[in-house]
């Protein structure tokens, strides 16, 4: 019967040193809370209006919308078809509107960039722009670290 008893002692031993090992320390309870995040610099919200704004005039220009559907978020490529943001961007298509120089012109924005109640990125502004000016309004969401489509609004004039 001793036998039983000390095996069992070690079993038991063994796993409160397993159990210690498993234990998240205290500095990486940090790592498990959920991350704030911020409103990116100057540059890269330049990058993702710009970014954005050219995938829409490249659907427009070919009639294919994969690609701004396949930049935006879960939640926004599961509520658009490519054939429907065609549908959605129609009016752009049928006034020509060209929006290439949005890669060389600043955009106005309309109030500085920031994030709303819901942790999104809201962007709005306007493109002076040759013939016809643009105005936007971008929301962007967080997926896997980055900031991705989540709402988009393009209106020419």
């Amino acid at each position: 019967m001793r036998p039983f008893v000390v095996t069992f002692a070690l079993v038991i031993a063994a796993l409160a040193a397993q159990m210690a090992v498993a234990a998240p320390p205290a500095q990486n309870l940090k790592l498990l809370q959920p991350v704030v995040p911020k409103v990116p610099t100057p540059a890269a919200v330049l990058a993702m209006v710009r970014s954005t704004l050219i995938a829409v005039d490249h659907g427009n220009k070919t009639g294919n919308y994969t690609v701004v559907r396949d930049l935006g978020a879960p939640d926004f490529r599961d509520a658009n078809t490519p054939a429907k943001l065609g549908l959605v961007f129609a009016n752009l298509t049928e006034q020509r509107v060209d929006m290439l120089p949005v890669l060389v012109v600043e955009p106005q924005y309309r109030e500085a960039p920031r994030l709303t109640a819901r942790r999104m990125l809201y962007v709005a502004g306007t493109y002076n722009i040759q013939p016809k000016r643009v105005s936007f309004e971008l929301l962007f969401d967080v997926w896997k670290g980055e900031w991705r489509l989540y709402g988009v609004s393009i209106v020419p004039g």
